[in-house]
């Protein structure tokens, strides 16, 4: 497992250098813990941390499924430098424990912040997973308090049947396109496009294109959106300008291809935009953000951005014959660079106006940055009544 994950990445990462990287010596200390390791968790995490010393965000092991599933009942977001609690599953292990608005500073002794918290994601979720947590979190305006999370750990078959992991797949991707449709809403003569993913067809952009077609001002919502696919990105862009936009260059092992976004026309979209980000905002969606930031053509109001810039393909592999495990690697296979030679991945974007929702915002389902982006086109709404109205239900 362990040597062909590497063989993987030292023959598909966009950089032959592995960005200066020694990935032998890394994977070879890997192989020691591996020899000592107590159980599948030492191992796991032995591979994690050799791939993970690449600093990429589209490398990352993918280990055999494990025999259980683990619900924490809560997930939580950056704001700024922290993070913070935003939802907790009212029927989940850590109802009544945990509290949208909770700011989340330690998970079983360690610090957590913007930039430790995607780490912890991925080892609590994929390698890692804990029958329990120890957090220590601090409600809006209250000393920091230690809470001790059950996890909810329900048995599955150990070996996975490839037949309905196929099945599973299909499932989940229907039930990801009902839950990631463009929601719309209008406030005055502005409309408040909300885009959660770029993984729509360009059908989808252009009917929200023609959308905002009868409006003199956009907002498009981009906040939570991890990107999606390039050419839906090129798409959203053309329908902006009237003339053809460099976006920027990729970086691939083969070479440099650049990317440019063809003009849509007579069908473009013309008038005053808005972008939303917050920290969750990568991908095609940070780079779209960055490319109407650099041209002049809106401007971006929140948080910074995730500084995810990076394409990745997955590479799957099997133990057992009849019935198979599966185990995996995505390895970033290019990494973007902005026309203007920039990177964002690692760093992201700095907002045109740099809104940090508070924990206090996070409790009350309060939206700032909405409310300040109704502002600059005249229209005025509390970010408590939009917090209701918009955050809460959404016109189709």
């Amino acid at each position: 497992m362990l040597e062909q994950v590497r063989r993987d990445i030292e023959e598909n990462h966009f950089d032959p250098a592995l960005k200066g990287v020694n990935l032998s010596e890394r994977f070879n200390a890997a192989r020691g813990e591996i020899e000592a390791a107590k159980d599948n968790g030492d191992v796991f995490r032995a591979i994690a941390s050799a791939v993970r010393s690449l600093k990429d965000s589209r490398t990352q092991f993918v280990p055999p499924g494990r025999a259980a599933t683990y619900n924490y009942g809560w997930d939580a977001t950056p704001c700024g430098r922290e993070c913070i609690i935003n939802d907790v599953d009212p029927a989940g292990p850590a109802a009544g424990l945990l509290a949208p608005g909770d700011r989340l500073l330690a998970i079983n002794g360690a610090a957590i912040d913007r930039a430790t918290w995607p780490a912890w994601t991925y080892y609590l979720q994929a390698i890692e997973p804990h029958a329990k947590l120890r957090l220590v979190v601090a409600a809006p305006e209250q000393p920091p308090r230690e809470v001790e999370v059950v996890t909810l750990v329900t048995p599955r078959a150990a070996i996975v049947d490839l037949s309905r992991v196929v099945q599973q797949i299909l499932d989940e991707r229907d039930e990801l396109e009902r839950e990631t449709r463009s929601t719309f809403k209008v406030y005055d003569n502005v409309l408040v496009w909300r885009l959660k993913t770029f993984t729509y067809d360009e059908n989808d952009i252009r009917s929200g294109l023609r959308r905002a077609r009868g409006h003199q001002s956009l907002i498009l919502d981009l906040r939570g959106n991890g990107g999606g696919n390039e050419p839906t990105m090129e798409r959203l862009i053309g329908g902006f300008f009237d003339r053809d936009v460099g976006i920027g260059t990729l970086k691939k092992r083969a070479g440099r291809q650049p990317l440019t976004a063809k003009s849509s026309g007579r069908d473009v979209w013309a008038g005053r935009l808005l972008v939303l980000v917050d920290g969750e905002t990568g991908g095609a969606a940070e780079i779209f953000a960055a490319t109407i930031q650099r041209e002049g053509r809106g401007l971006l109001v929140g948080d910074h951005t995730a500084g995810v810039a990076q394409q990745g393909n997955y590479y799957s592999h099997s133990i057992g014959a009849n019935r198979l495990t599966l185990f995996g690697v995505f390895v970033a296979t290019a990494e973007f660079e902005l026309a203007d030679g920039r990177t964002i991945e690692g760093s992201g974007l700095t907002p045109d106006f740099l809104i940090i929702r508070k924990p206090a915002d996070v409790a009350a389902q309060n939206d700032p940055v909405l409310a300040m982006a109704l502002k600059q086109f005249g229209v005025t709404r509390s970010a408590a009544g939009l917090g209701r109205d918009y955050l809460g239900v959404i016109e189709q």
